[in-house]
């Protein structure tokens, strides 16, 4: 694959009914041009030309200005954003191309010297618009905009004098405006927005020469993300201080009383504790821990949520749902089906215990506070519901190992499969804070809690995206610094592949981060300044991943000022709900010999990687060693139980086309690569983080339920401990699991937690070492089967002399097979070696041996491979699991 021109997978564009992905909208290239004298063609399979679009440049090793351009100005002319110089003119795009964009021979940003970063936003709706207009200094002058959906961020730039950026954004509201140049906080002043919240068709501005001066020429970038204008996003704010909502006692209240069934949600954010030792978010609880009147209640004990109740021995218990971190909007949810606890945080299942009969209580049912006894919020509720059902229809799994995509609209009386019969209170979701739509008794307030706009629910015309055109691709919201090298996560409901941060309240720079550049576990992230020409930095480590969002990491001010707002723009990653579905193994799997030259990267994969495993195939004393984007420049050898490993100088991923840095001859190696989509996902997590010793939910993107899961230890010795579809042959084989590092067969255990994966989560069994342990860091690879793509399967092994045709589908390049039912090796088989007709090269992930073509396992065909009986990989009398990829 040349420099020049780059072929990035295609995907099924259209596949289902004219969907767009996040493929066809937004993309990141990192390039080093290699011929100054040729243009710069890049082919991302994003339509500018007829779409339109917009471009931002940034040097990365050296402190040339950002770039930036749109299709609604043309690729002639450019802007700065960390400058108010006005628009220039001059060739350095040559062209916005119906498939990506030509960047112009002979020019700068084509200097081999040079290292880059281009940014692609395509307009849709939903997403992205681009803007242009002629100012008339008029207050209040409305622009109109294609964007469908209420604007989360707004960029205004004057073009033909100098003049300062204008941002708007809507944590921070139309009555304060954000300059993209320049490091300071936002400026309160009505001239730049006219204090006029922008709408799903227009914004509106002021006087300001920033935005509207009389015959003045503009643009505007103008990105989705804003708030739901629907009647019922409210929420209640409570200030920690005697503010309360209370009811009346009634039937409803009582926590799975006689034989119905029971479920009480809420969306919560708690802006700061309130040093009283507990917080109490609603419930039917007051006066003494053990009085009549109470029945249950959900309250913060610290940083943690609890759920406590009256038991029907009048003995007050209390379960445990794990730390829940602050300023952040969280959904919660507490279920009694029968005698069983099911308490979700965020959609993960926190609680699933016996807990019998609940008292049921004489008092009043509140929320924001414990009334009697206190126990104030400090934070703002939202949308509280509770379903009484007699025919156990609640609204969430009930079943052990549950889980589910929190809501992203506004709770109604029929949503999430409940009868409107069945709900019996929904309220704070209303103008009026003792407004609702359904109550049984009057509401009243205590102290003075108000009516609020802040809820988590985003414009829900954002949500068209994906094969079902439901989800979202930008998040535009904010998040309270601590000050704090803490860890504290952010829940954007999903991954995001570029970030942008900046502190609203105080000055400091716009901080840039994307996931192609690296965005690392635990290591550093290279950052670049939006308001700044610099050289990009990169020796902090700022930010984690999460398949929900990001962690914070540093303390920082430029991504966690103390007690300050920061405000973000963050773009969704390609994952299993919104990246476009591959057509073809290839676009998600690559194999490739490391070749003898000095080039970079070094596996020339065709594709941007995100796992690379690879191998010396000829030497007795390498191992597989095991790589990723999200670990960055460390890696594991798979044959070992060791730790994780540091190699920074030579494994990077910050290539469209494979992984490392590496030079010399390495002809000798060979790598595997898997792209993250709808067939493989990684994610990183933490053991018991919520140190309660239970069995743990690990998020992850696929959208579809994993059928091999591979868990390695990263911080300490441990097994590498993997789940398949077809151990103990199809039959509860979330109740076994295998180790790559070891011979060994299946092991009866309940390192699962004898849970089946689903399509959003996986669960590891409490207090093991390999998978979860409280302090310790891990990674799991998931593997899923596609149509056309990849298999996960298993068979029965023959008699010598005999063949069988094992079905994927497709003809296979690739294959691991390993014995279940008894000792042998994790066996590696591909086309780019030598798996046809004849002895095929055998590779084993569990030792550190040398290839050997000694026996003829069978062949690939164009339905699947056929296994002849007697070999390595068919005994009789044994079984075998086996993952396949096209």
């Amino acid at each position: 694959m040349s420099q020049s021109t780059r072929r990035l997978f295609m995907g099924a564009a259209g596949a289902a009914g004219g969907a767009t992905y996040i493929d066809d909208v937004f993309h990141t290239e990192v390039f080093k041009s290699t011929n100054q004298n040729a243009d710069y063609k890049v082919t991302n399979n994003i339509d500018n030309a007829g779409e339109g679009g917009f471009l931002w440049y940034k040097q990365r090793n050296g402190s040339s200005w950002h770039l930036n351009w749109d299709t609604a100005r043309g690729s002639n002319k450019y802007i700065y954003t960390n400058s108010n110089s006005p628009e220039s003119t001059g060739v350095l795009l040559k062209s916005f191309d119906a498939d990506g964009y030509t960047i112009q021979t002979g020019t700068t940003l084509v200097d081999p010297a040079r290292e880059n970063v281009l940014w692609n936003f395509r307009k849709a709706e939903g997403f992205f618009d681009v803007v242009t207009y002629t100012g008339n200094g008029t207050a209040g002058r409305t622009v109109a905009h294609n964007l469908g959906s209420v604007p989360g961020c707004i960029m205004i730039k004057r073009l033909n004098d100098a003049e300062d950026w204008a941002v708007y954004h809507r944590q921070v509201g139309a009555i304060k405006a954000l300059t993209l140049n320049e490091n300071s906080a936002s400026n309160t002043n009505s001239a730049f927005f006219n204090d006029t919240e922008p709408t799903a068709s227009v914004f509106s501005v002021g006087t300001s020469d920033r935005c509207n001066k009389n015959g003045q020429t503009y643009v505007a970038y103008v990105f989705a993300g804003g708030p739901s204008t629907a009647v019922t996003a409210k929420s209640v704010d409570f200030d920690g201080s005697g503010d309360y909502l209370s009811f009346a006692d009634n039937d409803v209240w009582s926590f799975g009383g006689g034989t119905n069934s029971y479920s009480a949600e809420c969306f919560f954010k708690i802006d700061a504790l309130t040093g009283a030792g507990w917080d109490a978010i609603f419930g039917q609880w007051q006066g003494n821990n053990n009085s009549t009147l109470n029945s249950w209640t959900v309250e913060y004990v610290g940083t943690s949520l609890y759920f406590y109740y009256i038991g029907a021995d009048g003995q007050m218990y209390n379960e445990n749902l794990g730390v829940v971190s602050l300023k952040d909007w969280h959904h919660l949810v507490v279920m009694k089906n029968g005698g069983t606890l099911i308490a979700y945080v965020d959609g993960v299942q926190k609680k699933h215990v016996t807990i019998g009969n609940v008292n049921t209580g004489t008092g009043s049912f509140n929320i924001g506070g414990n009334v009697a006894s206190a126990g104030w919020i400090n934070g703002q509720v939202s949308n509280v519901r509770i379903v009484v059902s007699s025919t156990y229809n609640l609204p969430y799994p009930t079943a052990a190992g549950g889980s589910f995509r929190i809501p992203t609209e506004p709770l109604t009386t029929t949503s999430q499969g409940v009868t409107s019969s069945e709900v019996k209170l929904l309220c704070c979701n209303d103008s009026s804070i003792t407004g609702s739509t359904v109550t049984p008794v009057t509401i009243t307030s205590g102290g003075n809690p108000t009516s609020s706009t802040d809820t988590p629910f985003d414009d829900p015309e954002g949500f068209k995206f994906g094969a079902d055109e439901d989800q979202n691709l930008i998040k535009c919201g904010s998040y309270q610094g601590t000050g704090s090298s803490t860890e504290y996560e952010v829940n954007l409901g999903f991954e995001p592949q570029w970030l942008m941060v900046k502190c609203a309240t105080a000055v400091e720079d716009w901080c840039m981060f994307d996931s192609m550049r690296g965005i690392v576990m635990g290591g550093d992230d290279p950052l670049l300044r939006a308001n700044l020409p610099n050289t990009e930095t990169g020796s902090l480590s700022w930010l984690d991943l999460t398949p929900t969002g990001f962690k914070v990491n540093s303390s920082a001010g430029g991504i966690n000022e103390g007690n300050h707002t920061m405000i973000y723009i963050a773009i969704r990653r390609p994952d299993g709900y919104v990246g476009k579905p591959a057509l073809a193994g290839t676009e998600v799997f690559a194999m490739d010999g490391a070749g003898g030259n000095n080039a970079q990267p070094t596996f020339d994969l065709g594709i941007a990687v995100d796992a690379v495993m690879h191998k010396q195939p000829a030497a007795n004393t390498t191992p597989f060693m095991m790589s990723d984007r999200l670990r960055g420049g460390r890696f594991f050898d798979v044959n070992t139980i060791g730790s994780e490993q540091n190699n920074l100088s030579n494994i990077k991923y910050d290539y469209m086309n494979g992984m490392g840095a590496w030079t010399g001859d390495l002809s000798s190696y060979q790598a595997w690569g898997w792209k993250r989509q709808g067939s493989f996902d990684v994610v990183c997590y933490d053991g018991d983080p919520n140190n309660v010793n239970k069995n743990l939910q690990v998020v992850h993107s696929l959208n579809a339920v994993p059928e091999m899961i591979w868990v390695k230890c990263r911080s300490h010795n441990g097994q590498w401990v993997v789940g398949h579809t077809g151990l103990n042959g199809g039959t509860n084989p979330w109740n076994y699991y295998m180790a790559i590092d070891s011979t060994a067969a299946q092991i009866d255990n309940t390192v699962w937690a004898d849970t089946a994966p689903t399509a959003s989560h996986f669960t590891v069994g409490a207090n093991f070492s390999s998978l979860n342990t409280n302090g310790r860091d891990y990674v799991s690879y998931l593997f899923a089967s596609v149509a056309g793509i990849s298999k996960c399967g298993y068979y029965a092994g023959l008699n010598s002399g005999s063949t069988q045709t094992i079905t994927t589908g497709f003809q296979p390049r690739f294959i691991i097979i390993k014995s279940y039912s008894n000792v042998g090796n994790w066996l590696v088989y591909d086309t780019t070696r030598g798996w046809a007709s004849g002895n095929d090269e055998m590779l084993w992930l569990d030792a550190y041996q040398a290839q050997e073509a000694t026996e003829d396992i069978g062949n690939p065909i164009s339905t699947g491979f056929t296994i002849n009986g007697g070999t390595n990989a068919s005994y009789a009398g044994r079984s075998y699991i086996y993952y396949a990829h096209a």
